[in-house]
């Protein structure tokens, strides 16, 4: 009798499928751009996976929600699905993160669960010196000028140096193919 009960338990337990950790709950992730994030959503037994599911990112322009495919749109390329040896692992990998990857995503199950993440992309914002910052050099040596993110994790989509020329009365950009400047390797 008891072993009746044992298996009829586990082949309930079995045809229950997919329960996702966390439903109808919220997270909120930071993450950076040109880094790559992991937006989790699992069933609470890694064994079991959903008969479908996928990942929604919210329109703010259409009011909708769509689909996030690795083949079309913002996405080309850059999301893969990371459940390696455990089926009911749906975490979503997104990768080269830009700031329109920032928003609000949904992991949906085919039994109406879902879980809501919002996700912030931050850029750099440079450190600001309010004091003028005196560097000692030597003539034919090298000088290493401090410039840096706030958030040392961040990278500038671009930046430039520029120098101020007292003969012009103007800040000039400097560049790596000027014959004064040159751009040391890294090793």
């Amino acid at each position: 009798m008891l072993l009746t009960f044992y298996l009829l338990f586990i082949g309930l337990h079995v045809s229950e499928g997919c329960t996702l950790e966390n439903i109808r709950t919220s997270s909120y992730i930071v993450a950076h751009t040109g880094g790559s994030v992991l937006l989790p959503c699992y069933c609470t037994d890694l064994h079991t996976k959903p008969d479908t599911f996928s990942w929604k990112k919210y329109n703010k322009n259409a009011f909708t929600w769509e689909v996030i495919s690795s083949e079309s749109g913002q996405y080309r390329n850059r999301v893969q699905l990371v459940n390696g040896h455990s089926p009911g692992n749906l975490s979503l990998l997104i990768s080269h993160l830009t700031e329109e990857d920032g928003g609000d995503y949904r992991c949906d199950d085919s039994i109406a669960q879902y879980l809501y993440i919002r996700l912030t992309i931050q850029d750099c914002t440079l450190v600001k010196n309010e004091n003028e910052t005196f560097i000692k050099a030597h003539t034919r040596g090298s000088a290493l000028l401090p410039c840096y993110c706030t958030d040392l994790h961040n990278k500038p989509k671009r930046f430039t140096w520029k120098k101020y020329n007292s003969t012009r009365h103007r800040w000039e950009e400097i560049s790596s193919e000027s014959v004064f400047y040159v751009t040391v390797e890294e090793f």
